[in-house]
């Protein structure tokens, strides 16, 4: 039996809307740098995270007109692997492994 996937929601945006998102994972990146160095493994992992999801949503608004808006991070992976596959992989298996290892070195 097939499940048909719930249809995930998306925001509208434009040029405007990518650099506020640009900002907030340049934000959410320097945390879990900051905090890497105080060895805060969790916390970094999620902001890690957080900065790729936002500069996910700057690619999507930018290529798309729309991003991701339904706080699953999985449909934020769909959404991006409109726009560019390598990358919507490398989110993908970053938030299923070790997204501080992976992902801060990638999004800087």
């Amino acid at each position: 039996m097939l499940v048909a996937r719930p249809r995930s929601r998306t925001r509208d945006c434009d040029a405007a809307d990518a650099r506020a998102r640009l900002h907030d994972a340049r934000q959410f990146l320097e945390a879990a740098e900051l905090l890497s160095e105080a060895s805060q493994g969790d916390v970094v992992a999620t902001n890690a995270v957080r900065a790729a999801i936002a500069a996910s949503d700057v690619l999507c608004c930018l290529a798309l007109g729309r991003r991701s808006a339904d706080g699953n991070h999985e449909s934020a992976v769909v959404l991006l692997e409109q726009v560019d596959t390598d990358q919507a992989n490398q989110l993908r298996r970053a938030d299923g492994t070790d997204p501080a290892i992976v992902l801060v070195g990638q999004i800087g």
